[in-house]
């Protein structure tokens, strides 16, 4: 879809996982969804089948850039920072945070695993895949920070390996390229070079944000499967459940 204003999108399915492999058509990541063409809602609504739309983005956001209504597709807001004490998720946090962009970008990863409403959002979104049964998608603004942990959540529960999980994560800087390069040449010269270069910097993924949320939860909860019923508040079958509903068993 070369004119398609659908940034940073993928299908999670099709990798090989423990006892078989996730699947596809189920849960779908992108950035946010604005000013979308009638090929792109073609696209969403009759290819991928959609019928669900979590927005991890603050209410700020989206009545400053609203997704695209789909017909026959609900949109639920789930404000994953809401009660953060600190965040770098949105272009104007990223450019608030201009001084040092990468301690921001790590504490907003530490946020991401210990904010209440991150723990909240991410329990509800969890749980409504597994009660929905049905194509979603989830998505925030850039679809790289906010959504990519939420991506990893989902790997990890399905027992994707850490290379797996990286790989993911990582194709944000690849799908988001050109995105990117569009924001900055829109607001060069109306800001400063710093900010400029700041965003170079914001607009992408690093290893190091995820591998700092992994070690959050390592550190306040002693391991993943505590993290999911101490923090996200899972049963303790979850996982279980979670599987068996998004893994295809190998033939």
């Amino acid at each position: 879809m070369p004119t398609s204003k659908i940034v940073n999108f993928r299908d999670l399915g099709g990798i090989n996982v423990p006892g078989g492999t996730l699947r596809s058509g189920r849960l779908f990541r992108s950035g946010q969804l604005v000013d979308l063409t009638d090929s792109d809602v073609a696209f969403l609504t009759k290819d991928c089948h959609l019928r669900h739309i979590f927005d991890f983005r603050s209410h700020q956001e989206i009545q400053a850039s609203p997704d695209t209504q789909l017909p026959g597709v609900t949109n639920e807001n789930l404000d994953i920072l809401a009660s953060a004490t600190t965040s770098s998720a949105s272009l104007e946090d990223m450019l608030l945070h201009a001084d040092n962009i990468t301690q921001s970008m790590l504490q907003t990863y530490e946020q991401l695993v210990l904010s209440p409403s991150a723990q909240r959002g991410y329990h509800t979104f969890l749980t409504q895949i597994l009660s929905l049964n049905e194509p979603v998608l989830f998505h925030c603004f850039a679809g790289k920070d906010r959504t990519g942990f939420g991506a990893a959540l989902i790997l990890k529960l399905v027992g994707a390996s850490e290379q797996q999980i990286y790989a993911d994560y990582l194709k944000t800087n690849e799908l988001r390229k050109d995105a990117n390069e569009a924001i900055l040449t829109a607001l060069t010269g109306k800001l400063p070079d710093q900010q400029i270069a700041v965003l170079k910097v914001a607009l992408n993924v690093d290893q190091a944000y995820l591998a700092h949320a992994f070690a959050t939860i390592d550190n306040h909860y002693g391991s993943f499967d505590h993290y999911l019923t101490d923090a996200l508040h899972l049963d303790p079958d979850f996982k279980t459940k979670f599987q068996a509903a998004l893994v295809q068993p190998a033939n």
